[in-house]
């Protein structure tokens, strides 16, 4: 495995010990899938959205550049397949389009200078922002990440942005789970999963985002609390080790189908992020017979999958 160069000054040590003790945590060893289901998946959820994104009045609604739209897609296909693999195939479908509406919402933001139509992305998408999702973007659109000293607004302005109820409740379709019978389980992992989701998210993907984003939680974490870089990256690390800890122990002696759902989720999550760039030292070695391991279960080539791109598709129904 080859290593790359990480970002000058990252406290990449600091980064190994804390993701080492996360997958420990969670036990990581992702099942989910044997290589050839998960392609096929990818694929059918990829063909999909593709076609849906290549329809003439979406592209003149969404008026985005192909490309972009299929990196999105591209994205949260992969993310929906890897980590809701136990929901029904036209679900992940489903999810694949609740998933890309905020990244689309976040483009429209940057290109325009202001928040997008809510009723534009209604009917093209099918999903209802919230309130408080429209003032996370307006504040993250801002660049205002907390003055020193307003040490909940960093976390405030995170759970705005996140998916919220929508982790968790996405977990138990109705023809699998019967919310009546399993309404403690279900509505407690909705809580717990909304908190391990965005915090393991911002955890692990620091590393890609170290050099480039400035409003993301870790630094938030520094400049409202007044601490290194490090140190908030160490806090981020440790509340996403507990949000997995509650997890782990909560629903380990609830009903066998939850936990099951939750594992899943956990371990399927993160396997395409599990870095690559280690040094010498135990917790890297360590490190790095999980990253061998989600290699071996999860790599796969988003050109092996994510085709025709939407551009070839628009032109194929044009001919």
């Amino acid at each position: 495995m080859s290593a790359t160069i990480h970002p000058d000054g990252f406290p990449m040590d600091r980064y190994v010990v804390g993701l080492l003790r996360l997958l420990d945590k969670i036990e990581y060893n992702d099942a989910n899938w044997t290589p050839s289901d998960r392609l096929s998946t990818l694929r059918y959820c990829w063909m999909k959205g593709a076609h849906y994104f290549a329809q003439s009045h979406v592209q003149e609604t969404l008026n985005l550049e192909s490309e972009f739209v299929d990196a999105r897609l591209a994205t949260v296909v992969q993310m929906v397949v890897y980590s809701w693999s136990t929901v029904p195939l036209e679900v992940k479908v489903d999810l694949s389009f609740l998933m890309i509406a905020p990244k689309i919402t976040l483009q429209q933001c940057a290109r325009s200078g202001r928040i997008v139509s809510r009723v534009g992305l209604q009917i093209i998408l099918g999903y209802d922002f919230s309130i408080s999702n429209y003032l996370g973007l307006w504040i993250e659109n801002a660049k205002f990440g907390g003055y020193a000293g307003s040490r909940q607004f960093p976390l405030f302005l995170r759970r705005l942005t996140g998916l919220g109820h929508a982790v968790g409740a996405t977990l138990f379709p109705s023809e699998d789970f019967d919310d009546q019978e399993l309404f403690g389980d279900i509505t407690s992992a909705i809580v717990e999963l909304d908190y391990y989701m965005f915090l393991v998210n911002d955890f692990i993907s620091f590393y890609k985002e170290y050099e480039q984003e400035d409003m993301i939680l870790v630094k938030n974490y520094a400049r409202t609390e007044s601490i290194s870089v490090s140190d908030a990256l160490d806090k981020v690390s440790q509340e996403a080790i507990e949000a997995a800890d509650r997890l782990m122990c909560v629903f380990a002696t609830k009903h066998p189908s939850v936990f099951k759902a939750i594992r899943a989720f956990m371990h399927g999550y993160r396997t395409k992020e599990v870095v690559a760039s280690l040094d010498g030292s135990e917790a890297a070695n360590r490190l790095r017979d999980y990253y061998e391991q989600a290699q071996k279960t999860g790599q796969i080539l988003v050109a092996e999958w994510a085709t025709p791109s939407i551009g070839d598709i628009v032109t194929q129904n044009k001919t």
